[in-house]
């Protein structure tokens, strides 16, 4: 028994130490798969150079690389892949600056971590720009013998590019033509789209090409190619990818659809169909140089959706075109709006984005909450008037049922909706006389106030609340826009005793 004992225990011990090394090959795999994967051979970086390509090196001035990674360390690694395809390639290195500094004497100076490129001829340069994918590629493929449009040979090779980038474009020419040249021109004026061109019969006939040259732009978004069939000049090529990369939504339910990730934020530029004529070229001519980090939005809006829409990014119906960012993070919803938030007229929309992203990145913006001012002193009434600041503080202190009104605040259709609350506020004494216990009343502009946490909700809608302890996510919506006192108070009481009989059975089953 004792020698049985012994051998579990040793064998336990064994498996122990296998764990051990199996845990400790998998941090090293893994923090060699977050920064660049070989050792840095200076043999190796001189005999790639002879090759003629750019050499992009991370240095860092640490016995070991930080865990986690340095982000720019993360987005080089992402990169390398991607410049590895150039003609001729960017090759990546991993270099640790204690080690091998006094063969890059050029950066003595330079402070670490930093990113930095050289080649055969051009001296050593580090990037100094934000950290951001987006960002890093331009300042790559604005390096000196850094390429900007890539031959292509083999279909394979392209399709290889676009899953890996956000935008990526190819030249299809059977005959070398002139356009080649206007081609080349339009790579460096969009140094966040990956340029290509094939002169290969086979790509023509694996891409269905019929004619003797066509244009393909890919969108990672979707995986699709879109046919470009206008002329090789910046600004017809620029409204082209804007409009492609440039989302318009017009219902209620595709912008609750964006936020169903965490941390994607979103510029907005609200518009009407009147007034978007006018102002979505200039959004849509952002689009080819936006921050990749940013996703744009144009949102038309109609007037049924308007008290949904203000509701959730704060916006005044009457007063638009107006741009937004609104981000989802673990606190909810958070919208930002320009230092000098004013009705935009098309002109402007490009340089007032620029100045939006460029203060809103820095940290000078803050999170707005849109809300009306709280009625002053003790209201009449049994309907009482709720704002977006005393939402959850009259929901808190209700233990009975509450039932909540939404309507909206439109020009030119007031009477409409003055019509409901009248309605609602004769049905709320009916309904108090006739129900067997206290209910709670109360109105809400949704086109003048939020409701942090209950999402979007369209006015003429009666939002229940059961009694007890109040919750954001537990109420039942109804729809009460066009119905007359009696339909409402014939609704209503059927809502709250069926309500009532459902909590009756639930509480005798346990």
């Amino acid at each position: 028994s004792t020698q049985s004992t012994w051998g579990l225990f040793l064998s336990q011990m064994r498996l122990n130490r296998l764990l051990l090394v199996l845990v400790t090959l998998l941090s090293v795999v893994g923090l060699s798969l977050t920064t660049f994967s070989d050792r840095f051979s200076y043999k190796r970086f001189v005999r790639d150079r002879k090759f003629g390509g750019g050499q992009l090196l991370w240095v860092e001035n640490a016995t070991l690389p930080p865990i986690p990674p340095h982000p720019l360390a993360q987005i080089a690694y992402r990169l390398s892949f991607r410049t590895l395809l150039y003609h001729p390639p960017v090759i990546s290195y991993r270099v640790n600056f204690r080690r091998h500094g006094k063969r890059f004497p050029e950066l003595s100076k330079q402070s670490f971590p930093a990113l930095c490129y050289t080649s055969k001829e051009v001296p050593m340069h580090c990037y100094n720009g934000p950290e951001e994918e987006g960002e890093v590629a331009a300042w790559i493929k604005s390096r000196p013998y850094a390429s900007f449009v890539r031959d292509v040979v083999h279909h394979a090779e392209f399709e290889q590019m676009r899953q890996m980038t956000e935008v990526a474009a190819i030249y299809i020419t059977i005959e070398k033509t002139n356009d080649q040249v206007a081609w080349e021109n339009l790579a460096r004026s969009f140094p966040a789209v990956e340029f290509h061109i094939s002169t290969s019969s086979d790509v023509a006939q694996y891409f269905n090409l019929t004619s003797d040259s066509g244009i393909l732009i890919s969108r990672r978004r979707d995986r699709t190619l879109h046919p470009y069939t206008g002329e090789l000049k910046r600004e017809h090529f620029e409204k082209f990818l804007g409009r492609l990369l440039v989302n318009e939504v017009v219902e209620i339910d595709e912008y609750q659809s964006m936020f169903m990730n965490t941390g994607v934020p979103y510029l907005f530029l609200h518009t009407t169909e009147k007034d978007s004529v006018e102002a979505l070229p200039g959004f849509y001519a952002m689009g080819p140089t936006i921050d990749r980090e940013l996703r744009l939005i144009s949102a038309p809006l109609d007037v049924k959706y308007a008290g949904a829409l203000t509701l959730s990014f704060g916006i005044d119906f009457a007063s638009v075109p107006r741009l937004r960012i609104v981000q989802k993070t673990m606190d909810g919803l958070l919208k930002w709006r320009p230092k000098h938030d004013r009705m935009l007229i098309a002109p402007e929309i490009r340089s007032e984005i620029a100045v939006f992203i460029k203060d809103w990145k820095s940290g000078e913006l803050f999170p707005y909450f849109e809300t009306e001012e709280e009625p002053s002193g003790v209201t009449s009434g049994m309907v009482k008037k709720i704002v977006g600041t005393s939402l959850w503080r009259t929901l808190s202190s209700e233990e009975s049922d509450y039932l909540l009104l939404t309507y909206a605040h439109i020009e030119g259709d007031e009477g409409r909706w003055d019509g409901v609350k009248f309605n609602f506020e004769r049905a709320a004494a009916e309904i108090d006389a006739q129900f067997e216990r206290r209910v709670g009343f109360g109105l809400v502009d949704v086109t003048r106030n939020e409701l942090y946490g209950l999402g979007a909700v369209l006015p003429g809608r009666l939002l229940h609340f059961p009694p007890g302890e109040k919750s954001l996510s537990d109420y039942r919506s109804y729809q009460l826009d066009g119905l007359s006192t009696g339909e409402i108070v014939e609704k209503v009481l059927s809502i709250l005793r069926r309500e009532d009989k459902k909590r009756r059975v639930k509480k005798e089953e346990l």
